[in-house]
């Protein structure tokens, strides 16, 4: 795995409209530390990469993968994950300031066993993704919502949210520091 430190500030990368040769690119198994990505625009695959103290601020990740990648102490304020697949990632430390997590109108969109410790989510809207088996360890939940989501077998642990954050969700097994949540229906 390559340690990478770079600026990519602004960069547009598998996008119509990229420079020659950075529509192919990607950034699997890659380890970034430190890197400032802020207001780039992406469509590739990030999968088993390592993210660290890196900035994502404004970001706008479109239909990108994130399987088995780390993130930690990274800064995804005002970002955009726009159908993204998070099967297996971690994020760890993260701050996620009025970030936008969402997938089409189908909920094919959104992660198993993603996994967000020690996260602050500030003015987040979480909407028409699925997650199963996610769990929030020990986040921060300030003015944050899940919209139309699919939740199953979702732990909120440390922290306590209320059923009202979840507008129009589909819930199943879903608990919050061990009570579960009524199931819709």
């Amino acid at each position: 795995m390559a340690t990478i430190k770079i600026d990519l500030r602004g960069i547009k990368i598998g996008l119509d409209g990229v420079p020659g040769g950075l529509e192919a690119v990607d950034f699997q198994d890659v380890l970034l530390k430190d890197a400032d990505a802020s207001y780039a625009q992406f469509s590739c695959a990030f999968s088993r990469a390592n993210f660290q103290s890196s900035i994502f601020a404004q970001v706008i990740f479109d239909t990108c993968r994130f399987r088995d990648a780390k993130f930690l102490l990274c800064d995804f304020s005002d970002a955009r994950l726009n159908n993204p697949t998070l099967d297996d990632s971690v994020f760890t430390s993260c701050n996620f300031l009025r970030s936008r997590i969402s997938g089409r109108g189908g909920n094919e969109y959104g992660g198993r066993r993603t996994a967000f410790r020690d996260c602050v989510f500030t003015e987040v809207i979480f909407q028409n993704i699925q997650l199963r088996a996610a769990v929030f360890e020990n986040c921060t939940f300030i003015r944050s919502v899940f919209k139309k989501c699919y939740l199953v077998g979702v732990k909120v642990i440390g922290n306590s949210i209320g059923r009202e954050v979840f507008e129009g969700c589909h819930i199943e097994l879903v608990t919050v520091n061990g009570e579960q949540l009524k199931a819709d229906g």
